[in-house]
């Protein structure tokens, strides 16, 4: 079960057009996977977004990767 910050679902994230956030994952599992960020749409980077191995490599056990959404 993924879990963000201890909680099932994560948090909301509230942001007005123009901003750009940045979303740490740090992979404390026992199998590698990706965020897919349903509803958002990411022209500047489609290659973070969807499952793994199709747009990007999985997130690791023990690794991290930072989302820039903007």
């Amino acid at each position: 079960m993924l879990t963000v910050n201890g909680s099932f679902l994560g948090p909301t994230i509230y942001v007005n057009t123009g901003d750009t956030i940045y979303v740490n994952v740090h992979n404390q599992g026992n199998c590698g996977f990706t965020i897919h960020w349903h509803g958002v749409m990411q022209p500047r980077n489609p290659w973070s977004d969807g499952p793994e191995y199709i747009r990007q490599c999985a997130i690791n056990p023990g690794s991290n990767f930072t989302y820039q959404v903007e």
